[in-house]
């Protein structure tokens, strides 16, 4: 899309200097010196120009360099700038949307219940008694088992697998293959073959407005179910075991594995390569530091790191006497060296 800067001032309420005829192609970062291109900082950033933080108003700009010679700017006020922002990203975001209704090479299976304006994307697989509300978008090539029920406004992207006994809220968005209800690692292993320990019984609950990323996995429990709380974040690469409990508003970076039945309370925030060990629980607004592998339960409010992962206070406790140690040893060493 592009858009001329007179008519984007227009629709900002903003004014504008310069050639208002010049075309705006989208959204860049300021140092990203594209043509046609609009740019957002703070006024006081030292990256603007001198003669721009001059300028009377001190509010947010929106700048398009259109050349290296020059500038044309909008200048925003500071009230509803967030929304304004917003509406300039919308203008200008990639349109990944596939047309409304039923795609082609589509199997359906029995009782399959559908709600309004719902778009299914071509190859993909529906098995029995699934239920899709209103306003869901399912990319192709995704395959849904049966007993699935799919919440409104929810993004399936391509190669998703849903398997059956799942239950997905509303306004969740689910990234390229992932897999929702896999049978996990809960297989034993007998002389020279691989058996399963108990049948699968329990159910997936993904609760409303969350984020799962690309080739991420969801594990389905024999007894209780695997839940995932209202507002969380799972990023791309991140095993969930069966029978975890996650509360809200929890953000898990890439790569992180998480074990057996853990409970993890809410605003729980957990960096990238970390794991977590069976059957522990982690308090509200914990913080795990990436790369730590957490063995024992995590108070409320602590930030735990290292492997096995211990408090800060006690990680940078150690850090400092192991160093002396190292300083020490390198002077008794020397010492040696000249005997």
């Amino acid at each position: 899309m592009s858009i001329k800067l007179k008519k984007l001032a227009r629709q900002l309420n903003c004014s504008y200097s310069g050639n208002g005829d010049i075309m705006i192609m989208g959204v860049r970062d300021l140092l990203e010196e594209e043509p046609n291109y609009l740019s957002l900082c703070l006024s006081k950033d030292k990256k603007l120009p001198e003669y721009l933080n001059n300028k009377k108003n001190k509010n947010i700009i929106l700048l398009s360099r259109y050349n290296m010679e020059g500038f044309h700017c909008i200048l925003v006020s500071s009230k509803n700038m967030n929304e304004k922002f917003q509406k300039i990203l919308s203008l200008f975001e990639i349109n990944e949307s596939i047309e409304e209704g039923i795609g082609k090479n589509i199997f359906i299976g029995k009782a399959f219940k559908k709600g309004e304006n719902i778009s299914i994307g071509h190859n993909t697989v529906i098995g029995d008694n699934v239920m899709i509300d209103d306003n869901t978008v399912i990319y192709p090539n995704v395959t849904i088992y049966n007993d699935i029920k799919i919440g409104k406004n929810c993004v399936i992207h391509s190669g998703v697998i849903i398997r059956s006994n799942v239950e997905i809220g509303n306004n969740v968005v689910i990234e390229n293959n992932a897999c929702i209800g896999n049978t996990g690692f809960n297989r034993g292993f007998g002389k020279g073959k691989l058996e399963l320990t108990l049948p699968l019984t329990g159910k997936i609950i993904i609760k409303d407005n969350i984020f799962i990323g690309a080739n991420s996995i969801i594990a389905r429990n024999d007894l209780s179910d695997t839940i995932i709380g209202s507002g969380s974040k799972i990023d791309a690469l991140v095993y969930i075991s069966r029978g975890v409990k996650i509360g809200r508003y929890c953000r898990i970076a890439g790569q992180a594995a998480i074990g057996d039945e853990v409970e993890i309370g809410d605003e729980v925030s957990i960096g990238p390569k970390s794991g977590l060990y069976d059957k522990i629980k982690v308090g509200h607004n914990a913080f795990i530091v990436s790369k730590s592998g957490v063995l024992k339960n995590v108070k409320e409010g602590n930030k735990v790191v290292g492997s096995p992962a211990t408090s800060v206070e006690d990680w940078k406790r150690r850090e400092i006497f192991l160093r002396k140690v190292i300083k020490k040893w390198v002077k008794v060493k020397k010492w040696l060296d000249e005997l």
